[in-house]
């Protein structure tokens, strides 16, 4: 279960902390999907992502609320990281099917999707900072909340309970 601490006004979105998940989400699914001895592992590691993923969503979420960024900007910052943790979801939903039918070898046609999987996730964490830099707005960046003189403090975050 994820909780959620008020983020500071100033406090930086963080798509790109979550694009990052997402691709370690994805190198640990494709080394899952080469199967053997380090299957568990590797999905204890997608379970551990999931959960990082989930307080990014909800870091992000928040601050979507409290910033100043015209609703355009916010439904396309919520669109995205939705979209970036639904695929590290699906990630965990594999894990489950993987340990529900204790799977430790896969067809090759699983392995190459995985390839294509790590190779999507990278491509959208080297889009991400492309955003910033290219969808101006009277404020700077669609992914920055406007900032004032003020709000310096230390962010508080999310946290996740068990």
């Amino acid at each position: 279960m994820v909780s959620c601490a008020v983020a500071p006004r100033g406090q930086v979105l963080r798509p790109l902390r979550h694009s990052r998940i997402l691709v370690a989400g994805a190198e640990a699914l494709q080394k899952l999907l080469d199967g053997g001895e380090g299957v568990e592992r590797h999905c204890r590691e997608i379970v551990e992502l999931e959960d990082q993923a989930d307080v990014v969503t909800c870091e992000v979420l928040l601050a979507v609320r409290k910033s100043f960024i015209t609703p355009f900007d916010r439904g396309d910052i919520k669109d995205l990281i939705q979209s970036m943790d639904d695929a590290i979801d699906m990630m965990h939903k594999v894990v489950k099917m993987v340990r529900l039918f204790e799977q430790t070898s896969f067809e090759p046609r699983m392995r190459e999707m995985g390839a294509v999987i790590v190779e999507a996730a990278h491509l959208t964490a080297e889009a991400i900072p492309l955003l910033e830099k290219s969808v101006p707005t009277s404020h700077g960046s669609a992914l920055l909340p406007r900032r004032s003189p003020r709000s310096r403090s230390a962010p508080t975050g999310c946290t996740t309970q068990t």
